[in-house]
């Protein structure tokens, strides 16, 4: 992996442009790393009250008391952070 993001790219030119942090966003290892800055984000979100790890019977006193409870959406490298807080 540090070898392919050391890799120069090389341009239409044929020219070699070399980057110094180079990760494309479309590149092949975005979604790995993407995943692996993103476990830190699943984890903290399995912590926290009415997260994902949140028993059902929790995520039920959370609602009648008017709090959120949150989903974490993730695909790829792309993730989504939900709170429902119903009156």
């Amino acid at each position: 992996m540090k070898a392919f993001l050391k890799a120069g790219i090389l341009s239409q030119d044929g020219a070699v442009a070399r980057h110094r942090h180079w990760n494309p966003a479309r590149g092949i290892l975005s979604p790995l790393l993407a995943n692996i800055a993103l476990s830190i984000l699943d984890e903290h979100f399995a912590q926290i009250p009415g997260g994902p790890a949140t028993k059902e019977w929790e995520r039920r006193k959370r609602r009648q008391r008017g709090q959120a409870n949150y989903r974490l959406i993730r695909y790829a490298d792309d993730f989504l952070v939900t709170g429902v807080r119903r009156p």
